[in-house]
């Protein structure tokens, strides 16, 4: 009886080479190192973590490939939970991910496994924190665990939004973590942006470079409205995909000094933010400066200087 795995036969077209790149680099990874088994008559496949340590079975598709190869390797458990989410536990917390679209085990591995955000763990404990590009809301889950007095998360596009709800119910945080479906920017309006990608949105929706994928119409609040309706001491976190410019250029220098420190990704060159902020009274350091093809990506750390606040 033959009880090695079959050999994997993946038929290519044009689209999925130009489409799925990081999938084929993840899948060519796997079968080189001897980490994914297939068993035809099964319908499943088995992947081993890098150190081959740790094994998991699940149902064979090859559009799952990426999110399970990440969540097998750093998450403590990933299961089944229905025919489009996998269920992933790290540090204490759980999250439903999409099982095709890599990008939601992707920000769980920079905000939990990488800690992008530590730099204002210091400053979060008993804050408010404002949470703006909420996406799955595990930016949101994580400051509350990091002892966030309370966590007002905006995420304008309507499935994240759904999705980091049904999250934050997961981790029973609904009393401290408050949703909200505005994006923000300089004033209030109507925007018509499209998705990232034909499979389902990803966190970097609305940069304007996605072609014809489907249209999503969001609202606008202005930044400084968002800071002027919460009292106490603040901590903002900000990834809104190019909109930090507007919101951060038109908010009050009074409105700005009523956050305590901020963590901004910046979506092009900062040097206005940076001035600006200088200006307000905050020491700004850049903390990563990434080119992309798709132009210049990084994250700013602002915080306000103690004899201003």
């Amino acid at each position: 009886m033959n009880t090695l795995p079959d050999s994997l036969v993946v038929e290519l077209d044009r689209d999925f080479l130009a489409n799925n790149k990081s999938l084929l680099k993840i899948l060519f990874s796997m079968v080189e190192t001897s980490r994914l088994e297939y068993y035809r008559d099964s319908n499943k496949f088995t992947i081993y973590d890098r150190a081959k340590g740790n094994k998991k079975q699940f149902e064979w598709d090859v559009f799952t490939l990426e999110t399970v190869e990440k969540a097998v390797n750093f998450c403590k458990t990933i299961k089944e939970y229905d025919k489009d989410f996998f269920l992933i536990g790290i540090d204490g917390a759980d999250f439903l991910i999409r099982k095709r679209v890599s990008s939601d085990i992707h920000v769980i591995q920079e905000n939990f496994l990488e800690e992008q955000y530590s730099f204002i763990y210091p400053f979060i404990k008993d804050s408010i924190v404002i949470d703006i590009g909420a996406n799955i809301g595990d930016t949101a889950v994580l400051f509350c665990k990091r002892g966030a007095r309370r966590v007002y998360a905006y995420e304008p596009h309507p499935f994240f939004f759904n999705l980091a709800n049904r999250n934050i119910e997961l981790n029973r945080l609904g009393d401290k973590i408050r949703m909200v479906s505005y994006g923000i920017g300089a004033r209030e309006a109507m925007l018509t942006l499209k998705e990232d990608s034909a499979s389902g949105p990803t966190g970097s929706f609305g940069g304007g470079r996605f072609g014809e994928n489907r249209e999503v119409k969001i609202k606008i609040m202005p930044f400084s409205k968002v800071i002027e309706s919460v009292d106490g001491p603040i901590v903002v976190k900000m990834d809104c995909e190019g909109s930090e410019f507007d919101a951060i250029l038109s908010c009050p220098v009074s409105a700005l000094r009523k956050i305590k420190a901020m963590a901004i990704e910046f979506h092009k060159a900062p040097d206005p933010i940076i001035e600006y902020l200088k200006r307000a009274g905050f020491d700004v350091e850049i903390k990563y400066d990434n080119p992309t093809k798709y132009g210049r990506i990084g994250l700013l750390s602002a915080v306000l200087k103690e004899e201003i606040f």
